[in-house]
């Protein structure tokens, strides 16, 4: 920001703050321009203090929050893209005690205020506020449960300018990479090369934050219910969908009768059974039907297992395609642990056959044959019927980011713990079945491309994430290629 007066050639030149100023001549004038930081730095998008929070570009060894108590962020948890708090799944220490939740971010602390959370209960899971700068609200933050909330202002812990900041924001935000003009330079088949090794890397690491090598069976069939049920969710509903499958363990669900009992208790337990009454009134006699025989089997099964319902406001419906509704993708995962579905016996011998399979994605569709109840043929949740009858089964596109996200990671956990190169090698070829992903990073990388297959993608999100958004040129392959081919370079 700068800020100019003038002064007669004549006069002394007046002293002023201790900033970087430049004196121009015009004519019998002085020009006199200081440079200098805004002193209401109100323009700050949010979406800086996202990426902030997302690659802790801060002092973490400095954390506090606003009591004194000392902050360890394990996980920042993931951007959330829907409505509710800004990222979710996070885990922290604060204190002697460890925190697993939502946090929500802002440029100021009154914005908390200002946007209402006090009083939505969608922000009663926020375990943290992270803040750029302080206010007068600092410290004095409530959600709507009354729960005073930790708060972290971030802004005096940056360890790189906050103008270095701005310009690194706007200059990726605009599109295209510095690299990018240059990338025609290079073999297009050395920059295929260094992206699937990235993708295989990130893979790798995807199935190391799943769980280690020790597991046992039961146990791994619990992480691959888990993370399944997570991917079926996505990005508005994964974390909920996640503590479904906690609360509903498979050996509890292996104990039902009929794949209804499943479906009514998934249901019921995600805390949509009972159905609201204006819901009910909306729907027609063949749907009140069905939704009033779900009521009474939740109600007779949990009458002998006693398990509390989620609350409704975990669920996210905003923004989302009728597909995607929680209440169809709940019916969907339960027809899974059905008597008749894939995780009910042996979900991990049948995976792993599966991908040893020459159709390896065939195999894979017949272990999701399994589905909902006849109501969701005509409907997305319950109320007002859909126009005319669908499939109510997981479809192709969904099953593809189950591979991603949650299939194709179990696969290579097993490998290791059967220490089977085989078996890892099948792992990574499920990848490169899917289609390749769409998405704000993957268009970065378009001149190099369109890729082939889900495995390019995710090379492309490791290249941007782990050099391309900390600049580090020096160490990414395509980089030194176009160092190296640059004349006098």
């Amino acid at each position: 920001m700068c800020q100019s007066r003038t002064h007669q050639a004549d006069a002394p030149y007046p002293t002023g703050p201790d900033t970087p100023f430049y004196v121009y001549h015009d004519a019998d004038r002085l020009l006199e321009v200081h440079l200098h930081e805004p002193r209401t730095p109100a323009r700050v998008p949010e979406r800086l203090v996202h990426d902030i929070w997302a690659q802790q570009r801060f002092d973490r060894s400095a954390c506090a929050v606003g009591d004194g108590r000392r902050l360890s962020v394990l996980h920042p948890g993931l951007l959330n893209g829907h409505g509710g708090p800004d990222f979710r799944d996070a885990r922290i220490d604060l204190g002697e005690e460890a925190y697993r939740g939502d946090v929500e971010i802002h440029v100021f602390s009154g914005d908390w205020q200002a946007h209402g959370h006090q009083e939505d209960p969608a922000y009663n899971r926020t375990i943290l506020h992270v803040t750029l700068f302080p206010d007068v609200f600092t410290g004095r933050l409530r959600r709507a449960d009354g729960i005073l909330l930790p708060e972290l202002v971030v802004f005096p812990l940056l360890q790189t300018s906050l103008r270095g900041l701005l310009y690194d924001f706007h200059r990726l935000e605009s599109g295209g990479l510095p690299c990018a003009p240059m990338w025609g330079r290079i073999d297009a088949y050395e920059t295929i090369d260094w992206i699937a090794g990235l993708g295989r890397n990130r893979l790798t690491e995807r199935k190391s934050e799943l769980a280690n090598a020790y597991l046992t069976r039961p146990e791994t069939e619990a992480l691959l219910h888990r993370r399944l049920f997570h991917a079926l969710g996505a990005e508005p509903n994964g974390e909920a969908m996640e503590e479904l499958a906690s609360r509903l363990p498979l050996p509890l669900l292996r104990s039902l009768d009929t794949p209804l009992d499943a479906e009514a208790l998934h249901l019921g337990v995600a805390g949509f059974l009972p159905v609201a009454a204006d819901e009910l009134a909306r729907s027609d006699r063949p749907s009140s039907d069905a939704i009033v025989d779900l009521e009474q089997r939740f109600e007779r099964i949990n009458a002998r297992l006693h398990l509390a319902p989620m609350a409704r406001s975990r669920w996210q419906f905003f923004r989302l395609r009728p597909a995607n509704f929680p209440t169809l993708r709940i019916a969907q995962a339960a027809a899974l642990t059905a008597p008749n579905g894939w995780l009910y016996h042996d979900p991990i011998g049948r995976l792993t056959t599966a991908a040893r399979s020459a159709q390896a994605m065939e195999a894979l569709t017949e272990l999701f044959e399994s589905t909902p109840s006849a109501y969701w043929t005509t409907h997305f949740r319950f109320g007002k019927r859909s126009r005319g009858e669908r499939s109510a089964r997981i479809g192709r596109p969904r099953l593809e980011s189950l591979v991603v996200n949650a299939l194709a990671p179990a696969v290579l956990l097993v490998a290791e713990q059967q220490d089977d190169p085989v078996l890892e090698e099948a792992g990574m070829a499920l990848l490169r079945r899917c289609k390749p992903e769409r998405d704000r990073v993957t268009a970065l990388f378009e001149a190099l491309g369109t890729p082939k297959h889900a495995l390019a993608t995710q090379g492309m999100h490791a290249l941007y994430r782990g050099y391309c958004r900390h600049a580090r040129c020096l160490e990414c392959a395509i980089g030194q290629r176009i160092l190296g081919a640059t004349p006098g370079g």
